[in-house]
């Protein structure tokens, strides 16, 4: 079950972390017209990626000891997190700009339609019923060929009753004419109107131009007046927020951390030796000296992996994800030979038998050391003190005086 939730949650940060880095890269192309925004695309992208790996070098340098590589890892994280989540935010905004836009010039062209056909019905209303204006000007064409129209020289000279009624009624419908022409005008505005409104989307011109942001600022306003323009901006900060969650610490919270193997304590049980052992040696007869053991110099290459095995056996623990330096294991060597009194082999002899022993050792920030080995504590050795009574060794020293 472990690992299969430890499976998800990488798919999961790996797909954050993907989304990531190409959101960085659409913004990158964004940012100039010309060929040269790929490069930009691809800048950005590149860094979103280094930023995403970043957490867990840093987390395997702090474990080696390289806590300056470490704080150099996280510095450039935060640097490369921080230009993430502006670029993120600016795509957000550019692409909801562009689907607000939208929805803003629909709704802008359907409210000029109806406000364009609203003009000419009011316009209409106002001129009222007309005549046509070829009958009107058929009429004007009939008075004009009258011959009273041309004895006043075109109503020039209208001096006669006859001619100025005339004249007169030629003027009323010159002025009905331009009415009935201005009223043709209008019905062609109001019916140009009627087929814009009828070719527009009246469901897209009726929708809300962003109803999430709308919403929500309906609900805060129960607390706190808000404008939608405020609430997509917030959006926008919470989404490119969660992304960089998401990307730059996902991958190092999903990938399994090595614990340490944490030493078997010795309780006081261990520590303090049973009753039956304490007073077997304290009958046991001390021996006279300790045979040394032979130095590793005069039994060559086998006795001195024989003594280093025994020093790691009492010295060392396996601890993975830890660094001995090989400065402080040599230290610890030569201390124990001293206290087992041998004389202690030379570094290099000393390297060459932890590798004969299977140590491996690798240069990690330039100093040399033992990987996933560690220096065991000291153990609390029981100190016995023994009573011996010399009492009947010195009567047999007295009498074989006496006898000798």
């Amino acid at each position: 079950m472990q690992k299969f939730l430890t499976f998800l949650g990488v798919a999961f940060a790996s797909g954050l972390a993907a989304i990531s880095i190409g959101a960085n890269f659409w913004f990158g192309t964004l940012l100039t017209a010309g060929a040269e925004r790929w490069l930009y695309g691809a800048v950005f992208a590149l860094l979103d990626g280094l930023k995403t790996v970043l957490v867990p070098l840093a987390a395997a340098a702090l474990a080696a000891g390289l806590r300056t590589k470490a704080a150099a890892a996280i510095a450039v994280f935060v640097v490369l997190t921080v230009r993430s989540f502006t670029a993120e935010i600016g795509l957000y905004a550019h692409t909801k700009s562009e689907v607000v836009g939208d929805a803003r010039a629909a709704h802008q062209r359907y409210a000029d339609a109806r406000a364009a056909k609203a003009r000419a019905d009011a316009d209409l209303a106002a001129i009222g019923a007309v005549r046509p204006a070829g009958d009107v000007a058929a009429e004007i064409g009939a008075l004009r060929r009258d011959r009273l129209y041309d004895r006043s020289k075109q109503c020039a000279e209208a001096t006669a009753p006859d001619s100025r009624e005339l004249c007169a009624r030629l003027d009323r419908l010159a002025g009905e004419l331009a009415k009935a022409q201005e009223a043709a005008r209008l019905r062609h505005a109001a019916d140009a109107a009627a087929v814009a409104l009828s070719k527009l989307d009246v469901a897209a011109a009726m929708r809300s131009v962003d109803p999430q942001a709308e919403a929500l600022a309906k609900l805060l306003g129960i607390v706190v007046a808000v404008e939608p323009e405020t609430v997509r901006t917030g959006l926008a900060v919470l989404i490119a927020l969660l992304v960089e969650i998401g990307s730059g610490l996902g991958p190092w919270l999903a990938t399994p951390s090595r614990r340490a193997t944490p030493e078997p304590a010795a309780g006081p049980e261990a520590a303090r030796p049973a009753a039956g052992e304490a007073s077997a040696e304290a009958q046991a007869p001390e021996p006279a000296a300790a045979a040394p053991a032979p130095s590793a110099a005069a039994d060559g290459a086998g006795a001195a992996d024989g003594v280093v095995e025994r020093w790691a056996a009492e010295a060392l623990v396996r601890r993975r994800g830890s660094a001995l330096p090989a400065a402080e294991a040599r230290s610890s060597f030569e201390a124990w030979c001293m206290t087992e009194g041998l004389e202690p082999m030379n570094p290099t002899a000393f390297g060459r038998a932890m590798t004969a022993a299977g140590h491996r050792r690798e240069k990690v920030g330039g100093v040399m050391r033992y990987l996933d080995l560690a220096l065991a504590a000291p153990a609390i050795r029981p100190q016995l003190r023994v009573a011996v009574d010399n009492g009947p060794a010195r009567r047999v020293l007295g009498r074989m005086a006496r006898g000798g």
